[in-house]
């Protein structure tokens, strides 16, 4: 087992999750707790259309360019020059809303107490694709 692997997935998943649940409250707190279709509408586009491009996929998308040069910043930073970032970032995005459009239309729709257990089943599906988009087996 590659315990660095393990770390750098650990605490990135861990820090997503601290911010989705995050997300989850302020949307709950500012939208409503009701599973309305209004409701699970207004927070899935904003899900989808600020937090996932502007938040999670450019955190996610940096993060693993960061381990693919073996966590050092220059080699990093000419990828981000290069265009890698771009072209992953784009390719992150439209597997996000593949993936997450139909997953979050269910976990909006269910109870306020049960959305952040449901996530946490879909991530680690979504941790597994994200993987391979990465480029892993």
């Amino acid at each position: 087992m590659d315990w660095q692997d393990f770390g750098f997935q650990v605490g990135l998943f861990a820090f997503m999750g601290i911010t989705v649940d995050l997300l989850y409250r302020g949307l709950g707190i500012w939208l409503g707790q009701a599973p309305t279709f209004t409701v699970v509408l207004e927070k899935l586009v904003f899900d989808q259309v600020v937090y996932s491009p502007l938040i999670s996929m450019p955190i996610c998308t940096l993060a693993f360019l960061w381990k693919d040069t073996g966590f050092k910043s220059r080699p990093t930073k000419a990828l981000i020059h290069d265009g890698s970032f771009a072209s992953r970032y784009v390719g992150n995005m439209f597997g996000c809303w593949l993936f997450w459009i139909p997953a979050l239309s269910a976990i909006y729709a269910m109870p306020v107490n049960l959305q952040f257990c449901l996530y946490l089943c879909v991530e680690a599906a979504w941790a597994l694709l994200l993987l391979a988009m990465a480029g892993r087996d």
